[in-house]
């Protein structure tokens, strides 16, 4: 198992998930994805998962109902297009402390970056907005980042005010509700600097 790259969105108020959840299913069936399995654990210790493999979109959407109680939960979802082709990734749910959640879709590094090579990685990145953008448009998040390896650091309110970047991609709304995109000193690779 190599590095991952992650794209994350988090959203605060606990009250909103069960729309985005089904919106979020919604975007993956409207965009031809398959969720092939369902994993999740309704105890904190994460010691006893249970398994859907190959949901149909009801079984999927029956899960609704129970995410406030799920501590652990995330989806093998295939043909997630990428540069045409299409590619496995994983996405992930969290719900966090202090009443908000987030998404994470986890990415193997090895399938997008081919090489470290400026060109290699700004399409990679041009490819992850595109991506975020289109997403923001279609579920009512708070802020999303990506970066290798990232997980979630701060709750909405936190990251609202963070006066420089710390994912190597950030996207978050300005005052009059338009996306604001930042980029970090380094790539998405996590190694790479950008020259300014």
């Amino acid at each position: 198992m190599g590095a991952k790259i992650n794209i994350g969105f988090v959203k605060s108020d606990i009250t909103t998930l069960n729309d985005n959840y089904v919106c979020l299913l919604n975007f993956l069936n409207e965009n031809g994805m398959k969720v092939k399995l369902i994993k999740f654990s309704t105890e904190e210790n994460g010691i006893n998962w249970v398994e859907i493999r190959n949901p149909n979109v009801s079984e999927t959407k029956k899960l609704v109902n129970q995410l406030k109680k799920v501590y652990f939960c995330e989806f093998k979802v295939a043909d997630f297009p990428y540069n045409n082709s299409f590619i496995d990734v994983l996405i992930r749910l969290g719900i966090h402390e202090d009443d908000f959640y987030s998404f994470i879709i986890e990415i193997e590094e090895a399938l997008i970056i081919k090489s470290y090579e400026i060109n290699d990685l700004e399409f990679v990145e041009s490819f992850i907005i595109n991506f975020i953008e289109i997403f923001l448009g279609k579920l009512k998040l708070d802020y999303a980042f990506s970066s290798q390896d990232a997980e979630v650091e701060f709750s909405p309110e936190k990251f609202i005010n963070l006066t420089k970047p710390y994912y190597s991609l950030e996207v978050k709304y300005d005052d009059n509700d338009n996306l604001k995109i930042s980029k970090a000193n380094w790539y998405i690779n996590g190694v790479t600097e950008r020259s300014n």
